[in-house]
């Protein structure tokens, strides 16, 4: 049971931000419909980068590298879609 709770709240704060991330998005004009997507791209960047690091690096930085790179690859799209739409003050625009 108490494995239940640990992977409950594991998953669950992930999807809790990607919700919050929707939400600031959709707050801004733009409905995005792949945020699954995101999170999978973004996840698949930080363990590429994690592998393909030497294991003599320290821990710190291969942590902080993947953080970097999944962040950065997860959320390349977004300010290209969200600009316009404040800029322009249109309503709303569906981007996947």
């Amino acid at each position: 049971m108490l494995l239940l709770i640990k992977y409950t709240l594991l998953y669950g704060i992930v999807l809790m931000l990607v919700a919050l991330g929707g939400m600031f998005s959709e707050h801004s004009g733009v409905i995005n419909i792949a945020l699954e997507g995101i999170m999978v791209v973004g996840g698949l960047a930080g363990v590429l980068v994690t592998a393909s690091l030497p294991t003599t690096m320290a821990p710190a930085l291969i942590v902080l590298a993947a953080v970097v790179a999944g962040g950065g690859r997860g959320g390349a799209r977004k300010p290209a879609a969200i600009g316009p739409a404040i800029a322009d003050g249109t309503h709303q625009a569906v981007h996947g």
